[in-house]
């Protein structure tokens, strides 16, 4: 007999890293540090790469609210009991090297990370 099975495909919002896009809807909301540049050189000359390094601004009540407002639409739309946020493939250059998000890491005692 065939056992009849699903697959789950559940909503994505990649973040903190992958933020770019969201630097001209909520500035406030995204470490605007394109100063930091891919580690491979054939990367860094690519400015669709350079501009991957932008995160989400951890230190900023706004990329909170943003994030919030975002992750309750995403479960109004899909229901299902799963969400992928990604979490990964932040380059914690893009945090460490912007003063005031390395103060309130500092403050709250988050220490850098080898990644």
């Amino acid at each position: 007999s065939t056992v009849p099975h699903r697959t789950l495909m559940p909503a994505r919002l990649d973040m903190p890293a992958h933020t770019a896009s969201w630097i001209f809807g909520e500035p406030a909301a995204v470490s605007n540090c394109t100063h930091v540049l891919p580690e491979d050189p054939n990367d860094a000359k690519n400015p669709f790469k350079a501009r991957d390094k932008l995160a989400l601004d951890i230190s900023s009540v706004r990329a909170l609210e943003v994030a919030k407002t975002i992750l309750e639409e995403l479960a109004e739309l899909f229901p299902d009991k799963f969400l992928h946020v990604g979490g990964d493939e932040v380059d914690y250059r893009c945090w460490y090297t912007m003063p005031k998000i390395k103060s309130w890491m500092q403050e709250k005692g988050f220490q850098p990370v080898d990644a």
